[in-house]
């Protein structure tokens, strides 16, 4: 078993709990100085997404380069054909240079665009190089998503540059943009949230096959032979009835070693991991709202209704229908929420 097989073999396990409730892309073109700066992901979805939601937030040069720069001091620089990918929705920065000033670069807030419904954004200074952005939102259940981003590093940076599937992803970002500046179209918002699940997921497993096997959670599990079975095994058949003991005898090893073993690579005990991952799948299903609560909870491994609802609403603090209700009376970005095709704003920043 290689561990790159068993990576790929896992990961449809993992992309299959991130269900996007909706996406939002602009373009922008900056000349020097500038700096923007990206609000935290639940500021963002209060501008122009479900406000309960968690967002994603991407970002590809498609001209010239520019750096992000966290909070915490983190920086990288990006040149044109490279993406960075925010994962957990921090608050950053995107400026001409790491050590820009954004005093002296007139810094804006990109939640200001995104609540003007604009999808172009250009700077009104003719000199200086010009840096050409197409930033993403991607707004998902914080609850159903939560087992794949703690997977995830803070930063995902991704060079599409150097080979065809990393031009295909240029490309879909391109579609993307222009989906959202076309928001009237016949079937916009469904191809803007498809082609953005597509998009996320070629990208995380894109940074998979790059991301070192010192990394602590789901993906963690997956440098430990026994510890990748136990994973497959919760994964593969969530709602069997699993104990430490039957994991153990699958992934071949003694009840004791997968239990040590897995919780030092995974980072949680196998039964814990397990509730969560029921959880969340239920989560999810009750969302699409093609099944009843009985057989939702039947398909999450609980043996009765009634043991199913303590559990979600343990864990989600409310019982199933009423997340369902939730779900379904959520208001989702409507097309002429979202601009119109030909909308575009010159911004001084200098």
């Amino acid at each position: 078993m290689t561990p790159g097989v068993r990576r790929m073999d896992l990961l449809p396990h993992l992309l299959r709990m991130i269900r996007l409730t909706g996406a939002a892309f602009f373009e922008t073109e900056l000349r020097s100085p500038w700096c923007l700066r990206v609000l935290a992901s639940h500021a963002i979805a209060a501008a122009r997404l479900p406000e309960d939601q968690h967002v994603v937030v991407c970002h590809l040069v498609t001209e010239g380069r520019c750096a992000a720069r966290a909070s915490d001091g983190r920086a990288v620089e990006l040149r044109a054909g490279e993406m960075l990918i925010v994962p957990h929705g921090d608050t950053h920065l995107i400026c001409r240079t790491p050590a820009a000033d954004p005093e002296n670069s007139r810094e804006r807030d990109i939640f200001h665009f995104l609540r003007a419904q604009r999808t172009k954004v250009q700077h009104s200074c003719v000199s200086g190089d010009a840096t050409r952005l197409i930033s993403g939102f991607l707004a998902c259940d914080p609850h159903c998503s939560a087992p794949v981003r703690a997977t995830l590093p803070r930063w995902m940076h991704i060079n599409l540059r150097d080979d065809a599937r990393g031009r295909w992803l240029q490309s879909a970002v391109s579609l993307l943009a222009h989906e959202s500046a076309h928001p009237h179209a016949a079937g916009a918002a469904v191809v803007l949230t498809r082609l953005s699940e597509l998009l996320f997921a070629e990208a995380v497993r894109r940074s998979l096959e790059e991301m070192p096997w010192s990394k602590q959670g789901w993906l963690g599990g997956l440098r430990d032979p026994c510890a990748t079975k136990a994973l497959t095994l919760m994964h593969e058949h969530p709602q069997r009835v699993w104990s430490v003991d039957s994991l153990a005898d699958g992934a071949g090893v003694a009840r004791s070693t997968l239990a040590d073993r897995f919780a030092r690579s995974v980072g949680q005990p196998p039964m814990q991991y397990l509730k969560q991952l029921r959880l969340s799948l239920a989560a999810r299903d009750l969302a699409d709202g093609k099944m009843g609560i009985a057989q939702v909870a039947a398909r999450a491994g609980y043996d009765s209704e009634a043991a199913f609802t303590r559990a979600f609403k343990r864990h989600f603090g409310m019982p199933p229908g009423a997340w369902r209700k939730q779900t379904d009376a959520r208001p989702t970005p409507s097309p002429s929420a979202a601009g119109d095709s030909h909308d575009e704003m010159t911004i001084s920043l200098v």
